[in-house]
């Protein structure tokens, strides 16, 4: 089954959560939210303290709890706290207060993990819409097309080989109004007219823009999942040391019995670690699987 950005963002939370000994409270909404709701109903209120809570993927920030009628109430620049969007919630949504690693934050580690992995790994796209013409040099390739990998065109005959293409320039910033991708390739050897052309290229990692995208539909490989969750980890643990930081030398070593206040850092560390390493095998998998060995002009 391909692994979706849902996956991820659980691979995650349930990674780093597991490095610690604290646990989010949290509890229910009873009632929908609009976006303009200032008053929020939930199941249990006592598991509920001023600060903020994340509902979905919003922050809101809390003015006061009232147990008895199980209701919250929220600043009135509370909605879309922390930089997130105020939106609608059904009743039934999950209701966290102040956690640690709120999803928005978590969302945004993972994306950046992903699209940091370009240029050292890449996505393998394929585009088969072209068709050799005797009069034309220049074709338009895709607008992901960072860089072609193996160019061929179907034989004549029966065999319908591929032959490859050993003479071809690619251009980056191609001509907009000729090739409104923005990408285009010059092809100089002898091809037969009238048939097709295949085009094997590297795409750079696009963001996930829905928790139901796949690693795949972003230029990712299933097997890149470990290298996600332990980078988009390490900077969550990073923050976490930060906010450690105290102005109060007192509490800072009362708190430093229970965990050094560098240990984060040194957990982070081990995690990138181990994504170089895995980054090294996988890219050495790339260029053995695609080693883009074609001759092109300079």
């Amino acid at each position: 089954m391909a692994v979706t950005y849902r996956d991820l963002i659980e691979d995650v939370a349930m990674y780093v959560y597991g490095l610690g000994t604290e646990r989010d409270t949290v509890t229910t909404l009873t009632a929908p939210a609009t976006t303009a709701s200032t008053t929020l109903f939930v199941d249990d209120a006592r598991q509920l303290a001023k600060g903020f809570i994340e509902i979905d993927d919003e922050c809101l920030a809390v003015k006061g709890t009232d147990a008895q009628a199980n209701a919250v109430s929220i600043h009135s620049w509370g909605r879309g706290d922390r930089g997130t969007t105020a939106a609608t919630h059904e009743a039934g949504a999950r209701v966290t207060n102040n956690p640690r690693f709120p999803r928005t934050r978590i969302k945004a580690e993972i994306i950046q993990a992903a699209v940091g992995l370009w240029p050292r790994l890449w996505g393998i796209g394929t585009y088969d819409a072209l068709t050799s013409r005797p009069a034309q040099v220049t074709y338009e390739l895709p607008a992901d097309c960072e860089y072609p990998i193996d160019i061929a065109v179907r034989s004549l005959g029966p065999s319908r080989m591929w032959q490859r293409v050993t003479r071809w320039r690619f251009d980056r910033g191609a001509n907009l109004d000729a090739f409104p991708s923005g990408r285009s390739v010059d092809i100089y050897d002898m091809m037969p007219p009238g048939q097709p052309i295949k085009v094997v290229y590297r795409r750079s990692i696009a963001p996930f823009t829905s928790e139901a995208d796949t690693m795949e539909s972003v230029g990712m490989q299933d097997g890149w999942r470990d290298i996600v969750k332990w980078s988009a980890a390490a900077g969550l643990i990073m923050a976490s040391d930060a906010a450690r930081t105290q102005l109060d030398t007192i509490e800072a070593a009362s708190r430093a019995e229970k965990v050094q206040p560098t240990a984060p850092t040194a957990v982070s560390r081990q995690l990138m670690a181990l994504v170089e390493t895995r980054i090294a095998e996988e890219r050495a998998a790339l260029n053995l699987m695609y080693p883009g060995s074609q001759v092109r002009l300079a």
